[in-house]
């Protein structure tokens, strides 16, 4: 946006620099001049205290329009961010949607009774699989029975190696210690060790007899602990029981709640069913179509300008359902011909009703006959276009009536008393039921409203039962109508439909009849699935009940389980502090066992140690002869378990090679084990994969249908949201749209206050130039400034003769004029300075007049409305 600002004491610094002889102004008015355009305007009465308070509400009211701004972005925001939820929903349901389309597509009695044979055959193959395991389990059992058997082998072996070890260990010592006694070598040593013996024999009798009293104390207080935890286990019991019973009430809960759900959702289930059925059946009657005969419609000459006013009063209504059932107009099924004669019969019978037919003399009549469908009549319209077919010419036929083909027909059937005919063009390439019905909608239409001329309302004479000599009966006239598959010759991609109607001559169609469809039945079938919904609505509304009463009942046993697991916690933590005393009694008594055993064990080997040392005391003091004896003896010994322990590593080396064996065929049997159990996985998937394929087929029609009413609803919400979008973007706009003119507010204002703020400085200014030419007045009737402009004592602007060139300015309310023409350029007196067309007067007539009506110019809009 363009800005601009009036500063005017430029202006006047500029006025004192230059001066002028004359001055002249056109219309110089006392009233300001303002453009329509402007925004505002800045008066002599506006205050500054005005203007920043009208900058403050400004201020507050961008500070409004931006909050409002930003609240409709963030709610923009959030709706698109709404919509993309929706869209996301959509594509997955349409995802669903076309899966289950897939699943119905596949799911014929063929593919059911594979999948059927498929289970079973895999079934079977789940047991052959079973037995393989049990087989590989009981191998890995006896395998594991070997490799433990051969582990206790090569243990024994180990025993009896360290055994044997410790017998050449204890027989190296005799024979060292004989040679010692033999040698002499060591007398001393071994008497101390003769007394040294008995004294640790002692002193171990003494410790004994401490562990025993040790024992006593222990054994005691185990007793006691066990006593302690004998209760603490008694309450565990009893808490257990309680959790055991509080559990059992809430499986019992949970078992109630889970039925009643399963019972809520098949309640649910009915009522999505219900509804989608209340849905199709409220489609079906939205779109019912009907043909309505404009005032004054008659099958007379002179009135086809009334009668066709009735094509455009008459529009088809799509249905959804149709345009799901896909149909070829060539082939159609003998249950599509049906349903389409049913309907055409229904839209005809109502028309009959509305119809009043006129004699050639002038009177009037009613048509009191109708149509009806029968199994005849659909045969034979059914046969006539196949003999139009028949008749083709490279494939194509004419576009009339062939009456050799009707003829040939005829001769199928029972002969007629009459028979019409008329006959109409649809689209070969029709591909569903809707678009169908709409092509034969317009087909009647035009038989109805533009049969006029050289047709003479024959078409519509049929369609209306005028035509027939049964008029101004009650008969039931059977009717059917056809399509031949080859198209015609004069429109490559039109067929020939034909619509049928004719009178046995027996006078009675004998063959089944079919019901022909009514609004009032459609009404009919709305209201009883409304109260089908209704109750299933009910249904779910009592299951929700019972599933919120269950709830409530679970909520309660399952408070009363956690008290009681709560309790359980206590009296376990309490238990496990009983047995941990028992057990650290129970340690503490088995280390004192323990050391009384150790001690006996070590008193058994301290009184050997001593006999050994009083028996090497003994023999110390033996003869040579004795001594070289014991030494030989000792060493024969030595010898006699080396050997021993020889043959102990031997047989240890070969039940390691046993035990490696054992391990190697245990592992083969593990891993045939893991091998079998996968295959049972395999084979049980495989079940389950085959079982629910067969499920998804037999309930294909439940599950499309689920999809296409979870697909809608998505559709719905997404709709809604998208409409949510465009509120949110047009408020989003509006808001926009509020700042940026509050914003362009704000700045109009400011630009106010500072006109005035300039202002003020201007006064300051003039204001201290008033003050300097008092001051030089007391100096003569005339003075000078600083600018070389010479006043009088009035102000005015005078000549170096005294002659007034340019009046004073009085202040008044007036603007600066449009245009100031100055004088003709001249000398001025003793200056040598030539006369110009300068602006000196105009400049202070702007900077007074501005002073006291100054404009501001703000943004202006062009007539577009552009900015």
């Amino acid at each position: 946006m363009e800005k601009k600002r009036i500063i005017v004491a430029g202006a006047v610094a500029s006025a004192m620099l230059v001066g002028v002889n004359t001055v002249k102004a056109d219309n110089v008015s006392a009233t300001p001049t303002t453009d329509t355009n402007n925004v505002g305007t800045v008066t002599q009465d506006t205050t500054k205290a005005d203007a920043q308070k009208a900058v403050d509400q400004a201020q507050a009211a961008k500070d409004s329009a931006q909050a409002q701004a930003t609240s409709a972005k963030d709610s923009l925001d959030s709706a698109k961010a709404q919509e993309e939820a929706a869209q996301t929903t959509v594509d997955t349901a349409q995802d669903k949607v076309a899966g289950a389309e897939k699943v119905k597509a596949e799911a014929t009695p063929e593919a059911i009774d594979q999948t059927k044979k498929d289970i079973t055959k895999a079934e079977s193959a789940v047991t052959d699989a079973q037995v393989n395991q049990t087989t590989q389990e009981q191998t890995v059992a006896d395998k594991q029975a070997d490799v433990t058997k051969a582990q206790d082998a090569v243990n024994q072996a180990q025993a009896d190696v360290n055994q044997a070890q410790a017998g050449v260990n204890q027989a190296q010592d005799a024979v060292n210690q004989a040679q010692a006694n033999l040698d002499g070598t060591n007398i001393e040593q071994v008497t101390n060790d003769a007394k040294q013996a008995q004294a640790t024999v002692d002193q171990t009798k003494q410790d004994l007899a401490q562990a025993n009293n040790e024992v006593t104390d222990a054994t005691n207080k185990v007793a006691d602990a066990n006593n302690e935890v004998s209760q603490a286990q008694t309450n565990v019991n009893t808490a257990q029981k309680a959790v055991n019973d509080a559990q059992a009430d809430v499986n019992t809960a949970t078992n109630k709640l889970e039925d009643s759900q399963a019972s809520l959702k098949v309640a649910n289930d009915n009522q999505v069913q219900a509804q989608a059925e209340l849905n199709h059946a409220q489609d079906n009657l939205n779109s019912w179509n009907t043909i309505t005969l404009p005032e004054g419609y008659a099958l007379i000459d002179g009135n086809d300008t009334v009668n066709a006013q009735g094509y455009n009063l008459n529009q088809y209504k799509s249905n959804e359902a149709d345009k799901n059932i896909s149909v070829d107009p060539a082939h159609l099924t003998d249950e599509q011909q049906k349903e389409l004669s049913l309907w055409v019969a229904g839209l005809l019978n109502d028309l009959r009703s509305q119809y009043v037919g006129h004699y050639s003399d002038g009177p009037t009549y009613a048509i009191k006959n109708s149509n009806e469908v029968t199994a005849d009549s659909l045969a034979y319209a059914k046969q006539v276009a196949q003999e139009y077919d028949k008749n083709n010419v490279d494939g194509y036929i004419n576009f009339d009536h062939d009456k050799a083909a009707i003829a040939e027909a005829n001769k199928k059937f029972e002969s007629h008393s009459w028979a019409s005919e008329s006959i109409g063009l649809v689209s070969k390439h029709v591909t569903n039921m809707d678009d169908l019905k709409s092509e034969i909608y317009r087909v009647i239409k035009g038989m109805l409203f533009y049969d006029g001329g050289a047709n003479n309302w024959g078409h519509a004479s049929q369609l209306l039962g005028d035509d027939s000599y049964v008029f101004e009966s009650d008969k039931e006239i059977p009717f059917a109508l056809s399509i031949s598959a080859s198209p015609v010759n004069s429109n490559h991609n039109g067929l020939i439909l034909h619509f049928w109607n004719y009178w046995p001559e027996s006078g009675v169609d004998s063959s089944e009849k079919y019901e022909i469809p009514t609004i009032e039945t459609l009404k009919q079938v709305v209201s009883a699935k409304q109260s089908i919904l209704a109750d299933a609505n009910n249904r779910v509304n009592e299951a929700q009940q019972l599933v919120d009463q269950n709830k409530k009942e679970l909520n309660a046993k399952n408070i009363t389980l956690t008290s009681a697991k709560n309790d359980l916690t206590a009296a376990q933590d309490n238990l496990s502090a009983k047995q941990t005393s028992l057990a650290t009694a129970q340690t503490n008594l088995q280390a004192a066992k323990q050391k009384v055993s150790d001690l006996e064990t070590k008193l058994a080997n301290d009184t050997k140690a001593n006999e050994a040392a009083q028996q090497a005391l003994a023999d110390l003091n033996a003869s040579v002869a004795d001594k070289q004896a014991k030494l030989a003896s000792a060493k024969q010994d030595l010898s006699a378990k080396q050997a021993v322990l020889t043959a102990k590593n031997e047989v240890l080396a070969q039940k390691q090679a046993d035990l490696a064996k054992a391990q190697q065929a245990y592992n083969l049997a593990v891993k045939n084990l893991a091998d079998a159990k996968n295959e049972v996985s395999q084979a049980q998937a495989k079940v389950k994969e085959l079982q629910a394929k067969l499920a998804a087929y037999e309930n294909a029609d439940t599950i499309l249908l689920s999809a296409r009413t979870e697909l809608k609803k998505a559709q719905e919400e997404l709709a809604s949201a998208q409409a949510k979008v465009a509120s949110a973007q047009a408020e989003y706009d509006v808001a926009s749209d509020n700042l940026s003119k509050a914003n362009d507010e704000l700045q109009l204002a400011k630009d106010k206050l500072q006109v005035i703020l300039d202002r003020e400085e201007l006064q300051k200014q003039l204001d201290e130039l008033a003050k300097q030419k008092q001051d030089k007045q007391s100096q003569g009737s005339t003075s000078k400034t600083d600018n070389g402009v010479v006043t009088d004592t009035k102000d005015n602007i005078v000549d170096n003769a005294g002659k007034v060139v340019a009046t004073k300015v009085v202040k008044s309310n007036v603007v600066a004029p449009k245009s100031v023409m100055l004088g003709n350029a001249r000398q001025l007196p003793q200056t040598g300075e030539s006369q110009a067309n300068v602006t000196l007067a105009g400049a202070i007539l702007t900077a007074v007049g501005s002073f006291f009506g100054l404009v501001a110019l703000g943004r202006r809009k062009g007539n577009d409305g552009s900015k």
